[in-house]
Protein backbone atom coordinates (compact mmCIF):
# COMPACT_ATOMS: atom_id res chain seq x y z
CA UNK A 1 0.00 0.00 0.00
CA UNK A 2 1.36 3.32 -1.02
CA UNK A 3 2.39 5.64 1.53
CA UNK A 4 0.61 8.86 -0.44
CA UNK A 5 -2.82 8.19 0.45
CA UNK A 6 -4.12 11.21 0.93
CA UNK A 7 -5.77 13.95 -1.62
CA UNK A 8 -5.45 17.12 -0.84
CA UNK A 9 -7.57 19.49 -2.54
CA UNK A 10 -7.97 23.59 -2.40
CA UNK A 11 -11.52 24.35 -0.43
CA UNK A 12 -14.41 25.70 -2.83
CA UNK A 13 -18.13 25.81 -2.62
CA UNK A 14 -18.91 22.22 -4.01
CA UNK A 15 -20.36 19.79 -1.85
CA UNK A 16 -17.26 17.16 -2.75
CA UNK A 17 -15.61 16.60 0.16
CA UNK A 18 -14.23 19.59 1.30
CA UNK A 19 -17.57 21.08 2.58
CA UNK A 20 -18.62 20.32 6.46
CA UNK A 21 -22.66 20.25 6.78
CA UNK A 22 -24.01 20.99 10.25
CA UNK A 23 -27.49 19.66 11.33
CA UNK A 24 -28.84 20.12 14.70
CA UNK A 25 -31.09 17.01 15.78
CA UNK A 26 -34.13 16.91 18.58
CA UNK A 27 -34.06 13.36 19.37
CA UNK A 28 -33.81 11.27 16.23
CA UNK A 29 -35.73 14.29 13.84
CA UNK A 30 -32.79 15.86 12.26
CA UNK A 31 -33.60 19.28 10.23
CA UNK A 32 -33.78 19.15 6.42
CA UNK A 33 -31.26 22.33 5.75
CA UNK A 34 -28.35 22.34 7.13
CA UNK A 35 -27.62 24.81 10.37
CA UNK A 36 -23.97 25.48 8.63
CA UNK A 37 -22.65 24.95 5.78
CA UNK A 38 -18.36 25.17 6.21
CA UNK A 39 -15.53 25.13 3.46
CA UNK A 40 -12.39 23.34 5.41
CA UNK A 41 -8.92 24.89 4.24
CA UNK A 42 -6.48 23.85 2.05
CA UNK A 43 -4.89 22.17 4.74
CA UNK A 44 -7.84 20.13 5.63
CA UNK A 45 -9.04 22.42 8.78
CA UNK A 46 -12.76 23.45 9.93
CA UNK A 47 -14.23 24.99 12.94
CA UNK A 48 -17.70 24.97 14.09
CA UNK A 49 -19.72 27.30 16.38
CA UNK A 50 -23.47 26.21 16.45
CA UNK A 51 -25.99 27.83 18.82
CA UNK A 52 -28.25 24.77 19.58
CA UNK A 53 -31.74 26.42 20.29
CA UNK A 54 -33.71 23.59 21.41
CA UNK A 55 -32.07 21.11 19.75
CA UNK A 56 -30.24 17.83 22.09
CA UNK A 57 -27.88 16.58 19.24
CA UNK A 58 -25.83 17.62 16.21
CA UNK A 59 -25.05 16.09 13.18
CA UNK A 60 -21.65 16.51 11.35
CA UNK A 61 -21.17 15.74 7.66
CA UNK A 62 -17.68 15.20 6.73
CA UNK A 63 -18.14 15.20 2.18
CA UNK A 64 -18.29 12.32 0.11
CA UNK A 65 -15.09 10.16 0.47
CA UNK A 66 -13.98 8.40 3.16
CA UNK A 67 -11.56 10.09 5.36
CA UNK A 68 -9.06 9.99 8.11
CA UNK A 69 -9.64 12.94 11.24
CA UNK A 70 -7.81 14.76 13.74
CA UNK A 71 -10.28 15.70 16.46
CA UNK A 72 -8.16 19.00 17.85
CA UNK A 73 -11.42 19.83 20.39
CA UNK A 74 -15.07 19.11 21.04
CA UNK A 75 -17.07 21.18 23.74
CA UNK A 76 -20.25 22.97 24.40
CA UNK A 77 -20.50 26.42 26.63
CA UNK A 78 -20.77 24.07 29.71
CA UNK A 79 -17.63 21.86 29.28
CA UNK A 80 -14.81 19.81 27.22
CA UNK A 81 -16.03 16.64 25.54
CA UNK A 82 -14.07 13.86 24.36
CA UNK A 83 -13.98 11.69 21.47
CA UNK A 84 -16.53 8.68 23.15
CA UNK A 85 -19.26 11.61 22.62
CA UNK A 86 -19.49 11.22 18.71
CA UNK A 87 -21.62 8.31 17.13
CA UNK A 88 -20.95 7.33 13.68
CA UNK A 89 -19.77 4.83 10.95
CA UNK A 90 -16.26 5.43 12.44
CA UNK A 91 -13.48 3.17 13.88
CA UNK A 92 -11.13 5.62 16.71
CA UNK A 93 -7.28 4.32 16.15
CA UNK A 94 -5.48 5.69 18.42
CA UNK A 95 -6.37 9.20 20.96
CA UNK A 96 -8.21 11.70 19.12
CA UNK A 97 -7.45 10.09 15.43
CA UNK A 98 -10.56 8.50 13.52
CA UNK A 99 -11.18 7.06 10.32
CA UNK A 100 -14.06 6.62 8.62
CA UNK A 101 -14.19 4.28 5.97
CA UNK A 102 -17.60 4.94 4.65
CA UNK A 103 -18.70 6.92 1.13
CA UNK A 104 -20.21 9.42 3.61
CA UNK A 105 -18.45 10.00 6.36
CA UNK A 106 -20.84 11.97 9.49
CA UNK A 107 -21.12 11.52 13.23
CA UNK A 108 -23.32 12.44 15.87
CA UNK A 109 -22.83 14.41 19.01
CA UNK A 110 -25.82 14.27 21.73
CA UNK A 111 -23.69 12.96 24.78
CA UNK A 112 -23.51 16.82 26.46
CA UNK A 113 -24.04 18.46 29.83
CA UNK A 114 -27.79 20.05 30.42
CA UNK A 115 -27.92 23.77 29.87
CA UNK A 116 -25.40 23.16 26.78
CA UNK A 117 -26.38 26.45 24.12
CA UNK A 118 -23.28 26.70 22.06
CA UNK A 119 -21.62 23.54 20.15
CA UNK A 120 -17.99 24.06 19.34
CA UNK A 121 -15.43 21.88 17.40
CA UNK A 122 -12.67 22.01 15.70
CA UNK A 123 -11.08 19.37 13.75
CA UNK A 124 -8.69 18.61 10.58
CA UNK A 125 -10.24 16.55 7.40
CA UNK A 126 -7.96 14.38 5.10
CA UNK A 127 -9.77 12.57 2.08
CA UNK A 128 -8.78 9.05 1.48
CA UNK A 129 -7.57 8.99 -2.13
CA UNK A 130 -9.49 6.84 -4.42
CA UNK A 131 -7.20 3.61 -4.43
CA UNK A 132 -7.37 3.50 -0.60
CA UNK A 133 -10.69 4.47 0.00
CA UNK A 134 -12.21 0.76 -1.47
CA UNK A 135 -9.60 -1.23 0.84
CA UNK A 136 -10.34 0.93 3.62
CA UNK A 137 -14.09 0.13 2.89
CA UNK A 138 -13.56 -3.28 2.24
CA UNK A 139 -11.26 -5.67 3.07
CA UNK A 140 -8.59 -4.25 5.29
CA UNK A 141 -11.51 -1.88 6.56
CA UNK A 142 -10.46 -2.78 10.75
CA UNK A 143 -7.48 -5.46 10.19
CA UNK A 144 -4.03 -4.15 12.50
CA UNK A 145 -2.27 -3.84 9.19
CA UNK A 146 -4.04 -1.02 8.09
CA UNK A 147 -4.44 0.87 11.42
CA UNK A 148 -0.58 0.23 11.89
CA UNK A 149 -0.15 2.06 8.56
CA UNK A 150 -2.09 4.90 9.11
CA UNK A 151 -0.18 5.62 12.71
CA UNK A 152 2.62 5.24 10.60
CA UNK A 153 1.71 7.84 7.66
CA UNK A 154 0.23 9.88 10.34
CA UNK A 155 3.92 9.75 12.86
CA UNK A 156 6.13 10.56 9.59
CA UNK A 157 4.00 13.32 8.92
CA UNK A 158 4.84 14.71 12.10
CA UNK A 159 8.52 13.54 12.19
CA UNK A 160 8.98 15.36 9.06
CA UNK A 161 7.02 18.98 10.15
CA UNK A 162 9.28 18.71 13.23
CA UNK A 163 12.42 18.12 11.19
CA UNK A 164 11.58 21.17 8.93
CA UNK A 165 10.78 23.69 12.21
CA UNK A 166 14.31 22.37 13.45
CA UNK A 167 16.07 22.87 10.57
CA UNK A 168 14.30 26.84 10.67
CA UNK A 169 15.37 27.11 14.38
CA UNK A 170 18.72 26.10 13.56
CA UNK A 171 19.45 28.60 10.66
CA UNK A 172 17.82 31.33 12.62
CA UNK A 173 20.68 30.49 15.29
CA UNK A 174 23.61 31.31 13.16
CA UNK A 175 25.74 33.91 13.86
CA UNK A 176 25.09 35.60 10.18
CA UNK A 177 21.55 35.26 10.48
CA UNK A 178 21.82 36.83 14.69
CA UNK A 179 23.13 40.13 13.51
CA UNK A 180 20.41 40.33 10.21
CA UNK A 181 17.87 39.70 12.92
CA UNK A 182 19.37 42.36 15.43
CA UNK A 183 19.72 45.01 12.52
CA UNK A 184 15.68 44.14 11.96
CA UNK A 185 15.03 44.80 15.31
CA UNK A 186 16.97 48.32 15.42
CA UNK A 187 15.14 49.72 12.37
CA UNK A 188 12.30 48.47 13.54
CA UNK A 189 11.26 45.66 11.44
CA UNK A 190 9.52 42.81 11.44
CA UNK A 191 11.65 39.52 12.25
CA UNK A 192 10.89 36.79 9.67
CA UNK A 193 11.59 33.87 11.88
CA UNK A 194 9.32 35.01 14.16
CA UNK A 195 6.49 34.67 11.52
CA UNK A 196 7.95 30.72 11.08
CA UNK A 197 8.22 30.19 14.65
CA UNK A 198 6.02 32.33 16.60
CA UNK A 199 5.72 33.42 20.75
CA UNK A 200 2.35 32.01 21.33
CA UNK A 201 -0.31 32.81 24.07
CA UNK A 202 -1.12 30.08 26.94
CA UNK A 203 -4.46 28.52 25.19
CA UNK A 204 -6.40 25.75 25.64
CA UNK A 205 -6.48 25.48 21.68
CA UNK A 206 -2.64 25.81 21.45
CA UNK A 207 -0.03 25.52 23.58
CA UNK A 208 -2.11 24.82 27.33
CA UNK A 209 0.32 25.07 29.93
CA UNK A 210 0.88 25.50 33.48
CA UNK A 211 4.28 26.10 36.22
CA UNK A 212 2.92 24.12 39.36
CA UNK A 213 6.10 25.51 41.27
CA UNK A 214 9.81 25.33 41.91
CA UNK A 215 11.01 23.18 44.63
CA UNK A 216 14.70 23.86 46.05
CA UNK A 217 16.47 21.05 47.05
CA UNK A 218 20.10 20.05 47.94
CA UNK A 219 22.28 20.35 44.91
CA UNK A 220 19.50 21.24 42.26
CA UNK A 221 16.36 22.89 41.95
CA UNK A 222 13.08 21.32 40.33
CA UNK A 223 10.47 22.59 38.33
CA UNK A 224 7.45 21.31 37.81
CA UNK A 225 4.06 21.55 35.63
CA UNK A 226 2.03 20.25 32.66
CA UNK A 227 1.46 20.84 28.75
CA UNK A 228 -0.34 19.57 26.34
CA UNK A 229 -1.68 20.39 22.37
CA UNK A 230 -4.20 18.70 21.18
CA UNK A 231 -3.12 18.97 17.61
CA UNK A 232 0.82 18.52 17.89
CA UNK A 233 3.69 16.93 19.40
CA UNK A 234 5.42 18.92 22.05
CA UNK A 235 9.02 18.65 20.54
CA UNK A 236 11.06 20.76 23.49
CA UNK A 237 10.58 21.93 26.92
CA UNK A 238 14.14 24.04 28.06
CA UNK A 239 14.61 26.76 30.56
CA UNK A 240 16.39 29.78 29.54
CA UNK A 241 18.02 32.82 30.73
CA UNK A 242 16.86 36.66 29.11
CA UNK A 243 19.37 35.94 25.98
CA UNK A 244 17.37 33.27 24.99
CA UNK A 245 20.46 31.12 25.63
CA UNK A 246 19.56 27.40 26.98
CA UNK A 247 20.90 26.32 30.83
CA UNK A 248 22.30 23.30 31.36
CA UNK A 249 18.84 21.08 32.71
CA UNK A 250 17.46 17.50 32.30
CA UNK A 251 13.51 17.37 31.49
CA UNK A 252 11.35 14.50 32.64
CA UNK A 253 7.87 13.88 31.31
CA UNK A 254 5.10 12.29 33.64
CA UNK A 255 1.92 10.92 33.76
CA UNK A 256 -0.91 13.29 34.86
CA UNK A 257 -4.56 11.77 35.42
CA UNK A 258 -5.60 15.15 37.02
CA UNK A 259 -4.97 17.34 33.67
CA UNK A 260 -6.31 14.68 31.41
CA UNK A 261 -9.85 14.76 33.56
CA UNK A 262 -9.83 18.01 33.48
CA UNK A 263 -9.41 18.73 29.49
CA UNK A 264 -10.63 15.28 28.50
CA UNK A 265 -7.58 13.92 27.67
CA UNK A 266 -5.50 10.72 27.07
CA UNK A 267 -4.68 9.56 30.59
CA UNK A 268 -1.97 7.50 29.11
CA UNK A 269 -0.61 10.36 27.79
CA UNK A 270 2.44 12.36 29.76
CA UNK A 271 1.74 15.63 29.77
CA UNK A 272 3.82 16.61 33.30
CA UNK A 273 6.89 17.69 32.99
CA UNK A 274 9.90 17.53 35.78
CA UNK A 275 13.16 19.87 34.69
CA UNK A 276 15.80 20.04 37.67
CA UNK A 277 18.97 22.55 37.28
CA UNK A 278 21.99 22.41 38.75
CA UNK A 279 22.22 25.60 41.19
CA UNK A 280 26.15 25.83 39.56
CA UNK A 281 24.41 25.52 36.09
CA UNK A 282 22.82 29.13 37.15
CA UNK A 283 24.74 31.86 35.95
CA UNK A 284 22.03 34.83 35.13
CA UNK A 285 18.92 36.02 36.30
CA UNK A 286 15.92 35.67 35.42
CA UNK A 287 15.13 32.44 34.73
CA UNK A 288 12.09 31.53 31.60
CA UNK A 289 10.63 28.75 30.07
CA UNK A 290 10.46 27.54 27.10
CA UNK A 291 8.13 25.28 25.19
CA UNK A 292 8.12 25.16 21.44
CA UNK A 293 6.06 22.53 19.45
CA UNK A 294 5.11 23.25 15.11
CA UNK A 295 2.63 26.03 16.14
CA UNK A 296 5.38 28.11 17.70
CA UNK A 297 6.14 28.41 21.30
CA UNK A 298 5.44 29.69 24.77
CA UNK A 299 7.61 31.71 27.17
CA UNK A 300 7.32 32.64 30.83
CA UNK A 301 9.70 34.34 33.37
CA UNK A 302 10.25 31.93 36.56
CA UNK A 303 9.84 33.12 40.25
CA UNK A 304 13.57 31.70 40.86
CA UNK A 305 15.53 32.69 43.98
CA UNK A 306 18.59 33.83 42.64
CA UNK A 307 19.74 33.10 46.18
CA UNK A 308 19.53 29.62 46.10
CA UNK A 309 20.88 29.10 49.04
CA UNK A 310 19.36 31.22 51.35
CA UNK A 311 15.58 29.54 49.34
CA UNK A 312 17.19 26.06 50.20
CA UNK A 313 17.22 27.50 54.33
CA UNK A 314 13.97 28.61 54.04
CA UNK A 315 12.53 25.52 52.93
CA UNK A 316 14.44 23.57 55.58
CA UNK A 317 13.02 26.43 58.77
CA UNK A 318 9.16 25.05 57.09
CA UNK A 319 9.85 21.82 57.64
CA UNK A 320 10.00 22.11 61.43
CA UNK A 321 7.76 25.08 61.93
CA UNK A 322 4.30 27.23 60.81
CA UNK A 323 4.33 28.53 57.38
CA UNK A 324 3.49 31.66 56.92
CA UNK A 325 0.15 32.50 54.81
CA UNK A 326 1.32 35.69 53.01
CA UNK A 327 4.43 33.79 52.61
CA UNK A 328 2.80 31.13 50.41
CA UNK A 329 0.20 33.40 48.72
CA UNK A 330 3.26 35.10 47.00
CA UNK A 331 4.68 31.77 45.67
CA UNK A 332 1.38 30.64 44.58
CA UNK A 333 0.03 33.57 42.93
CA UNK A 334 -1.26 32.78 39.07
CA UNK A 335 0.38 35.14 36.86
CA UNK A 336 -2.70 37.34 34.52
CA UNK A 337 -2.79 34.54 31.66
CA UNK A 338 -2.98 31.83 34.26
CA UNK A 339 -6.00 33.87 35.22
CA UNK A 340 -7.16 35.05 31.72
CA UNK A 341 -7.28 31.03 31.15
CA UNK A 342 -9.15 30.18 34.50
CA UNK A 343 -11.42 32.24 33.59
CA UNK A 344 -12.42 31.01 29.88
CA UNK A 345 -12.43 27.40 31.41
CA UNK A 346 -15.68 25.70 31.07
CA UNK A 347 -15.65 23.10 34.28
CA UNK A 348 -17.99 19.92 33.77
CA UNK A 349 -19.80 20.27 36.76
CA UNK A 350 -20.91 24.36 37.60
CA UNK A 351 -22.40 23.81 41.21
CA UNK A 352 -23.07 27.30 43.11
CA UNK A 353 -21.26 28.46 45.57
CA UNK A 354 -22.71 30.76 48.24
CA UNK A 355 -20.55 33.02 50.74
CA UNK A 356 -22.06 33.53 53.97
CA UNK A 357 -20.75 35.77 56.67
CA UNK A 358 -22.32 36.15 59.96
CA UNK A 359 -22.92 39.95 60.93
CA UNK A 360 -23.76 41.51 64.27
CA UNK A 361 -24.41 45.39 64.74
CA UNK A 362 -21.79 45.82 62.10
CA UNK A 363 -21.36 49.34 60.66
CA UNK A 364 -22.73 50.29 57.47
CA UNK A 365 -19.47 51.55 55.98
CA UNK A 366 -18.08 48.08 56.69
CA UNK A 367 -20.85 46.65 55.24
CA UNK A 368 -20.72 49.15 51.92
CA UNK A 369 -16.75 48.33 51.69
CA UNK A 370 -17.79 44.25 52.29
CA UNK A 371 -20.38 44.08 49.15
Amino acid sequence: MSADIYENREPNNDYDGTVIRIYRMTGDSCEEEPALVIPVTADGDFEVELPLFEADAARICLGQMPAYVRVKSISTDQGVLTVDSMEGNFRKIEGNICVFPEAVPEFTVRKWFPGSRVFYCRMNVLSLSEDVAPLIARELGWRDDVIAHLRKVDQHRQELLIERSNLLNSIADLKVIRSYRKMRHLMKKEDPFLRIHPRLKNDVDGICYYVDGIAYHREVCMVRGWVFDREYVISEIKIVNAKRQPINCKVMRQVRPDVAGQFGLDPKERYGFSISVNYEDIHDDPLFIEIHNLRGFVRKKLNYEADAERQKEAEEEKKDGDVDYNDWAIDHRPSKEELDLQKKYQFRHTPKISVVIPLYKTPERYLTELV
